[in-house]
């Protein structure tokens, strides 16, 4: 089965089904919020890997050109990746050396990734509420959709207890092309990062620039089996300004906001600016409601606010 897309009339719509259709759910799932609905689920190493071979492409560099085309590239340009940020760390005095010592490869790339850092790993989330918040967090500017996508690790699971029965027997080159695709448990320790523990975050991690959403199609169609739930579902509901600074407010008030998400000088910058820049957007919007008549078609109304009727 292949990913399913499940269309909402509006965030209200949406965000009223959260506690039926994700948490009381007869499977496990985690969360990714996604701004626009056609962005796909690949990692920040993977879509600058993409740029890199355009670039490569444009300058007519050969050599380069070839590297990248390597099936190997994404793994040497992520071994080099952490390689420099050791070493500036260690440089800059980041971290205490105490915690750099224990940290592996997996720990680096978490640490980095979250402070931009070009890394194989996708952030996912135990909570549909924040996911909700990343995919509503900044104004975009085309029209379309915003989405949730969702993850069922019991599928994840099934998947790979299949792939090492009845794949991996076969031929031993298999683990290359069918990696298991488990979920990794973030490093939230307080000290080291506190983003990860706040935001409810784990990973999954694409091995040789294969996507989950490529993973999971090479797979079943290898399988040639029916999952009896999908892997990966896209929740998607058009993109409304109103609505996003609606519900980012309901958000604040559940106490998931930028200052809590990002417990850091930037989660405190983030507040700063949405406190201001919003609070003189959301006093004076004129809110917009959805009715839909009889040719099926959908339209809005406006309301004035108070602070419409105060100016």
């Amino acid at each position: 089965m292949e990913t399913e897309t499940i269309h909402y009339s509006n965030l209200s719509d949406l965000f009223t089904k959260i506690p039926d259709s994700f948490l009381k759910n007869q499977y496990s799932l985690i969360y990714r919020g996604m701004q626009n609905s056609e962005w796909q689920l690949t990692s920040t190493l993977h879509r600058h890997m993409d740029s890199l071979r355009t670039s490569a492409q444009l300058l007519k560099n050969e050599k380069v050109s070839v590297f990248l085309a390597s099936k190997t590239a994404s793994t040497q340009v992520e071994d080099m990746l952490i390689k420099n940020l050791k070493a500036n760390v260690s440089i800059n005095g980041d971290l205490p050396t105490h915690i750099t010592e224990s940290f592996g490869n997996l720990e680096w790339l978490q640490y980095g990734q979250h402070f931009g850092l070009p890394s194989p790993l996708l952030d996912w989330t135990k909570s549909p509420y924040v996911a909700l918040y990343f995919a509503l967090q900044n104004q975009v500017t085309e029209s379309g959709n915003r989405a949730i996508w969702t993850l069922n690790t019991d599928m994840l699971v099934f998947l790979n207890t299949v792939i090492k029965e009845r794949i991996y027997p076969q031929n031993q080159f298999y683990e290359y092309n069918y990696p298991l695709q488990s979920l990794i448990i973030a490093n939230d320790s307080y000290a080291v990062n506190k983003r990860i523990a706040y935001q409810l975050g784990l990973f999954t991690r694409e091995y040789r620039g294969l996507s989950i959403f490529e993973w999971n199609k090479r797979v079943t169609e290898k399988l040639d089996i029916t999952l009896t739930s999908p892997l990966l579902q896209k929740h998607v509901w058009p993109n409304v300004e109103a609505d996003r600074i609606e519900y980012l407010q309901v958000l604040d008030r559940m106490n998931i906001n930028s200052r809590v998400l990002f417990p850091d000088i930037e989660g405190s910058v983030r507040e700063a600016k949405e406190n201001v820049l919003w609070g003189l957007i959301k006093e004076n919007t004129k809110r917009m409601s959805y009715k839909s008549n009889s040719d099926g078609q959908v339209h809005y109304e406006t309301h004035v606010t108070s602070a419409d009727r105060l100016g």
